[in-house]
């Protein structure tokens, strides 16, 4: 008989210790996926905290920089501080606890959109900063993008969704 007709001989102990293993696996994986990217929401986080912390340290400056230099289009320059500073810190704290963690990315995308198409020229003769600001989109492409790892309070949030629907509605709880 030849080898391709034989039948299947399968052990199942032994195939249920390659699905433990490749379980075990599969979640040491998401394990360093989700370390991964709280460390990359701590460094986007830091950029952008310290960066409107800065701000509110010197208001007048940043009133003057505004206006004069930063030039936001469609916002008044004193309403674009205003907001821009607040979404920049906003934003960050988010970031870092995890709420909202894809409008947070998102948020801190605009921002820096922003940052890029009023400065641009500035940032284009100094090459390390426009590189910057393209890094830094980048990886706020990539928080936007990802799924809630475990180290999220959104992750909180859905199993806590999913524990309601699975228990809450279908058994008549309310």
């Amino acid at each position: 008989m030849d080898t391709l007709q034989q039948p299947l001989k399968l052990n199942l102990y032994e195939y249920s210790q390659i699905q433990l293993k490749q379980e075990k696996s599969n979640e040491l994986r998401k394990w360093i996926y989700s370390l991964a990217e709280l460390l990359v929401r701590l460094y986007i986080a830091n950029i952008f905290f310290t960066s409107g912390w800065s701000k509110i340290q010197n208001w007048s400056s940043t009133l003057f920089l505004f206006a004069d230099q930063y030039q936001v289009p469609f916002l008044d320059p004193g309403w674009a501080a205003v907001m821009i500073t607040a979404g920049e810190m906003g934003f960050s704290l988010l970031l870092v606890l995890g709420f909202w963690s894809r409008m947070s990315a998102l948020g801190l995308f605009v921002i820096n959109a922003l940052a890029l198409y009023s400065y641009y020229g500035v940032l284009k003769e100094t090459s390390l900063a426009l590189h910057d600001h393209l890094h830094w989109g980048l990886l706020l492409l990539l928080l936007m993008t990802s799924k809630c790892g475990y180290m999220h309070c959104d992750r909180l949030k859905e199993l806590a969704y999913k524990t309601y629907n699975h228990f809450g509605s279908d058994q008549g709880i309310n």
